[in-house]
């Protein structure tokens, strides 16, 4: 099955307004952040100036988890404490400013696209189900100790890729074997097959 391992090696660096992003997957491949025209997007991004105000990306939906602190999210009608460990979904061209400095988990899909999160904890081992119809990744948000997905063994922060082909839907179910400490987010990433 072609599972692809990817480290902070992999992961492409760039600042932003208010810290710095490490962009860990993007789709299709050819795409560049900076063009806004990738279909899917996930990275991690430190956000140490406070306020910060995040980019508007109009025609992007998008889920946001914090790795760290609570942070206060303000949008133009309501105000959200984000909790460490817990997404939330928001349009892309809401106009949002964050108060307090931490490290986050970002999924952005294009509108109209569908992309899911799950986050996986308080378990030693699994037996997921895989979808011929979306591309998975599970990113190591905390572990103490090596997690095992498949036949890679993945540190914190390292992401385990699988676009699915012929051959992958052969298998329906991938291992994944974990410490008691690990926090695991699986992305489901649905391909349009129309």
């Amino acid at each position: 099955m072609p599972v692809q391992h990817l480290t902070a090696d992999d992961y492409i660096l760039s600042d932003w307004g208010g810290g710095q992003t490490r962009q860990i997957f993007i789709y299709p491949e050819h795409c560049r952040y900076a063009d806004r025209d990738f279909i899917f997007r996930i990275s991690s991004a430190t956000i140490r100036e406070s306020p910060s105000t995040f980019t508007v990306l109009e025609d992007y939906d998008r889920i946001l988890v914090s790795l760290e602190q609570a942070i206060e999210l303000a949008f133009q009608d309501a105000s959200f404490l984000l909790k460490p460990f817990v997404p939330l979904s928001f349009s892309g061209a809401d106009f949002v400013s964050s108060t307090g400095t931490t490290t986050d988990f970002n999924v952005m899909m294009r509108k109209g696209t569908e992309a899911k999160l799950t986050i996986l904890h308080n378990e030693e081992q699994y037996k997921i189900d895989l979808n011929p119809d979306c591309i998975q990744l599970w990113f190591v948000a905390k572990s103490e100790k090596p997690v095992t997905i498949g036949a890679l063994k993945l540190a914190e922060k390292d992401s385990a890729v699988l676009h699915h082909t012929e051959s992958a839907t052969m298998h329906s179910t991938i291992d994944i074997v974990a410490d008691k400490t690990a926090i695991i987010f699986q992305v489901d990433m649905y391909l349009d097959n129309d």
